[in-house]
């Protein structure tokens, strides 16, 4: 969906992109871990960030089409919103839902959750 902020409405979804505390791999678009779960566990815990945005006009989006959103094509100035829903769900090709925003300064950071994942 192109460059900007993304965030999501579940943790789960958050989780495939933290990455091991040990290794650093082991998150979406990473090299598996290879880590024991002792070595994780010295590590400390994972961490995410909890994030209020403000989304202004949003589109939302059933179909990921790669080619549309590559390149040049900002959908804040084509489709004239400040935002982008990726909405999932039945018939949709979208897993979970996401939200894009192509100004950074309408999130900010509000908390930063630490925690364990369990085997």
């Amino acid at each position: 969906f192109g460059s900007g902020v993304y965030l999501a409405d579940i943790s789960s979804k958050a989780n495939l992109y933290v990455p091991c505390p040990h290794c650093h791999q082991g998150s979406y678009n990473r090299g598996k871990c290879e880590c024991s779960a002792d070595h994780v566990e010295a590590a400390g815990p994972y961490r995410m960030l909890l994030c209020r945005a403000a989304l202004g006009r949003v589109h939302v989006e059933h179909y990921y089409d790669p080619g549309r959103y590559r390149g040049d094509f900002n959908p804040a100035k084509e489709l004239g919103v400040d935002s982008v829903m990726a909405e999932a769900g039945a018939g949709t090709q979208l897993l979970f839902r996401e939200f894009i925003i192509y100004n950074d300064s309408a999130s900010y950071p509000e908390f930063v959750v630490h925690y364990r994942r369990k085997a």
